[in-house]
């Protein structure tokens, strides 16, 4: 009896859901995050485009599309893309560090670093 052969699958996480937006389609409504792969909080940063919906906004106001009272109200989407911005840079490692921080962080690191390397040249003398 022969084994049955083993097909190349993705793992469930990584197929892409029915109906979800392209990552290379542009349109002034806020971007769907493609739930496909795991995103990099800094690279869904980058696909971010605020500039473009707060024009958007700007832009209807100027031609009468809408109506300056209603300006808080249409800025709903625009709201939405800073929380998720917000949120996205509390993904980030170290976001939070001062630079005198990440500098003892480094120091301490090339400490052990060198500490290690002068235990590695004792042995390779021994071992000699």
């Amino acid at each position: 009896m022969s084994s049955p052969r083993k097909t190349s699958e993705r793992p469930p996480e990584t197929i892409p859901k029915k109906g979800s937006a392209s990552p290379t389609e542009t349109s002034p409504e806020p971007m769907e995050i493609d739930e496909t792969e795991p995103i990099m909080p800094l690279e869904s940063l980058q696909r971010t485009e605020l500039l473009s919906q707060l024009f958007t906004l700007l832009l209807d106001v100027k031609t009468g599309k809408s109506l300056v009272r209603d300006f808080e109200s249409n800025a709903g989407s625009l709201r939405l893309a800073l929380s998720n911005i917000r949120k996205l840079l509390q993904k980030v490692d170290g976001i939070t560090e001062t630079v005198e921080q990440r500098q003892a962080q480094i120091e301490v690191l090339q400490q052990n670093n060198e500490a290690k390397r002068r235990i590695i040249q004792q042995l390779l003398s021994l071992a000699e």
